[in-house]
């Protein structure tokens, strides 16, 4: 589990963060501070319940990012794959079949928010605003272009499979003429040989 602070890039630089020379972190008020991809951020490893803010970024913070696994003991609740929010928190749950635990995405301005919407999905007391386990119903035009190309689909592979059959059809006649021919002549060799004798 980790928990991301996001700062204010420009006010953080301004109140005198200067990069290390790798450009990778520097200390503020004995704080470790990250700089990666554009974003300065603190982390922190504890899980989300437990993260607080250090008082001397509370005015530089202006989001959050956290990433979670959530255990699934023996015939524990599984929580339903989907996006959650509450207030300023959005979150997305994605089960992996194959792992005893799911992931838990949570990001937003508020840590307060982010740290209730994980007590909820913990508790199973909120349900996703967008379910991902849903049935998709496509619309009536989405339909109706499916049946017209599957329809075309067919009536191609239906005249293949005709022409196909007719092509196999003339191959077999003219083998059977053939073999009716060769049968024909050897019987008919067969008996002007025996009139002859």
């Amino acid at each position: 589990m980790s928990v991301r602070i996001i700062l204010n890039n420009k006010t953080i630089l301004q109140a005198g963060v200067h990069m290390c020379d790798e450009g990778l972190h520097n200390f503020f008020k004995n704080i470790r501070i990250d700089f990666s991809g554009g974003e300065i951020f603190w982390n922190d490893s504890d899980d989300i319940l437990l993260c607080a803010v250090p008082a001397a970024l509370k005015e530089f913070a202006i989001g959050f990012s956290s990433y979670n696994l959530i255990v699934k003991p023996p015939g524990s609740m599984r929580r339903i794959c989907g996006i959650y929010q509450y207030k300023s928190a959005t979150a997305t749950v994605d089960d992996n079949p194959n792992s005893v635990a799911e992931s838990l995405k949570i990001w937003g301005s508020n840590l307060a928010d982010g740290q209730e919407l994980f007590r909820l999905i913990r508790a199973g007391k909120i349900w996703p605003v967008d379910n991902w386990e849903k049935e998709q119903k496509p619309n009536i035009q989405t339909l109706r272009v499916r049946l017209s190309q599957n329809f075309y689909n067919l009536r191609q592979g239906t005249a293949q499979k005709i022409q196909s059959t007719q092509v196999r059809m003339r191959n077999i006649r003219q083998n059977i003429r053939r073999q009716v021919s060769t049968q024909t002549s050897r019987l008919g060799n067969s008996i002007r040989h025996l009139i002859k004798k």
